[in-house]
């Protein structure tokens, strides 16, 4: 059986993975268990390993495989050999964290493997909207606490574009950061109900920075036009940590 989930939102990609093998261990030892990543060296032979070899418990195998586009060829050649979609006892988990688009560019072969039929396809991207709310409140919930209206409104303000070219993948990582601050505060006290006042205390609002101008600045060694976009950030209460960080990962990306 092949599972195959993938999409730009990192963070709910991983609870939809730790959902299946947090099921699988519920119900197996987990001796059978292994996940892969197969940018890394030796990984690949590991797998054909776990593809060949019949294993010694009576449970089913659950095998995890990330970064599987470096290998494609080989790993449809040994899909079609070992007929994975179709095998009862192993349950094989392809997680990519790319929309469907960028995986095609990769490999549109694999990436067809993958998708079709009767494999089990679970697409994640970035929410908006009342989707993207309906979550936040769902998650904060199974967390046994509950949040004001006007609380859920500034907490979204805070952390949310209000004016994307695209949805934000990451928002979810932020979000679940903001909340679990909240909460552990919360834990202290009796309610359990998150007020706007907490979140005023305790979450910074969103700061648009543009920081590829910045880093561009930087990059031509223009420092009046970098030191009066600096300027303009910190007056707007920018981090200057922050701006640091943003300029550095800009440049590690470069």
């Amino acid at each position: 059986m092949i599972i195959f989930l993938y999409g730009r939102d990192g963070y709910r990609l991983k609870q939809n993975l730790d959902k299946i093998t947090g099921e699988y261990k519920k119900k197996y030892s987990g001796l059978a268990f292994s996940a892969l990543d197969l940018a890394e060296t030796g990984e690949l032979t590991k797998l054909e390993d776990a593809i060949k070899t019949v294993s010694f418990f009576d449970e089913k195998r659950l095998v995890v495989i990330k970064n599987s586009f470096g290998e494609a060829g080989r790993l449809i050649e040994l899909m079609k050999t070992w007929d994975l979609a179709g095998d009862k006892q192993r349950i094989f988990v392809f997680v990519e964290n790319a929309d469907g688009t960028q995986l095609a560019k990769k490999d549109q072969k694999l990436f067809s493997v993958l998708a079709a039929e009767p494999n089990v396809i679970k697409i994640v991207e970035p929410l908006t909207g009342s989707k993207l709310e309906g979550w936040l409140v769902k998650e904060i919930r199974i967390a046994g606490y509950e949040i004001e209206k006007n609380a859920l409104k500034k907490l979204l303000d805070y952390t949310v574009n209000p004016d994307p070219k695209e949805p934000d993948p990451s928002i979810t990582w932020r979000l679940k950061h903001e909340t679990d601050k909240l909460m552990n505060y919360k834990s202290t006290q009796t309610s359990k109900l998150i007020t706007a006042a907490e979140v005023e205390l305790l979450v910074t609002p969103r700061v648009d920075l543009n920081i590829f101008e910045v880093v561009d600045a930087v990059a031509n060694k223009n420092k009046f036009r970098a030191a009066k976009l600096l300027h303009n950030h910190l007056e707007n209460d920018a981090d200057p940590y922050y701006i640091f960080s943003m300029i550095i990962y800009q440049f590690r990306n470069l």
